[in-house]
């Protein structure tokens, strides 16, 4: 094996006030090291790279295993019943029941000796294994503490930095936008909005289409107002150029008229809508109401 492997995570072997470790299993050239780190005190331990005869045994030796498989053997037990936090904290600590973890860890003076039992399967049999690692004390310096110290916050930072993403998908996303009351629409028949200031929609250049920013599924209510009208109009929703709804407005000659669409439907990022009056309507107003539904 020419390149190094690393697995990390955090584990414990018994509920408070045990404490916490961190682990880092990493193997080259076909040696395997295991280090332990206390995640309170930093105290840390480990086994130096040792070969295959120095942890396999003929009752724990699996069949045609590579060192991969074993590091793999070895980060799942490491991990049983251990459910942790972005910031590498185990948030069930209290929960463990020390019978049931498929791990042992026995201060013997200094150092430490751990023990990680499995069950393997192979070829329709299941036998349990046992390892034993010995980790002997490392002497840190003060520079190896802050760096410790320095890698629990690069943690918590990136926990921040992952609750305020989440924060933003659970933001309000909602527009409520008017159209340019204009005396006669262009030839198309488009509503031109007025400008809009938020960051999930954005106008087009002329102000006909509306483009979501932010996908998801939404709900939309659109009122439209027309003054007296010598023939009848209709009034159609559109998304990305083709018709999601149309609304009829009635010959009305004598008093103000008005049409309402209310659609709910998918939109990506980039999607547009646009609002179109046929029959040509003199002085059309619209407003429309586009919130985001859950997140």
């Amino acid at each position: 094996m020419s390149d190094e492997l690393v697995k990390s995570g955090v584990t414990a072997f018994a509920p408070p006030p045990s404490p916490t470790y961190r682990y880092v299993i990493s193997c080259k050239a076909d040696q395997i090291c295991i280090s332990l780190e206390d995640q309170k005190s930093k105290k840390q331990w480990r086994t130096g790279y040792l070969t295959e005869n120095a942890y396999l045994t003929s009752p724990n030796r699996i069949g045609n295993a590579v060192m991969t498989d074993y590091v793999s053997v070895f980060v799942e037990a490491l991990d049983y019943l251990v459910e942790t936090s972005s910031d590498c904290r185990i948030v069930n600590h209290s929960e463990l029941i020390t019978e049931k973890t498929r791990r042992k860890l026995t201060s013997v003076d200094d150092s430490l000796q751990l023990e990680l039992s499995v069950k393997i399967n192979v070829r329709q049999s299941t036998w349990a294994a046992k390892f034993v690692f010995d980790l002997d004390p490392i002497s840190l310096e003060r520079i190896d503490v802050l760096e410790a110290k320095f890698r629990d916050m690069e943690d918590e930072l990136t926990a921040a930095k992952k609750l305020i993403e989440e924060e933003k998908s659970r933001k309000m996303v909602y527009l409520e936008a008017c159209s340019k009351n204009v005396e006669k629409l262009n030839v198309a028949g488009q509503l031109l909005w007025d400008p809009i200031e938020t960051d999930e929609f954005e106008l087009s250049d002329d102000g006909s289409e509306v483009r979501f920013l932010v996908a998801g599924w939404y709900t939309m209510s659109l009122m439209v107002f027309l003054t007296p009208q010598a023939e009848g109009a209709n009034i159609e929703l559109q998304k990305n150029g083709k018709r999601l709804e149309s609304s009829a407005v009635p010959y009305n000659c004598a008093r103000n008229a008005s049409a309402s669409i209310g659609w709910n439907a998918h939109f990506n990022s980039n999607d547009k809508i646009s609002v179109i009056a046929t029959s040509s309507p003199q002085r059309v107003g619209a407003d429309i109401t586009v919130a985001r539904i859950g997140n």
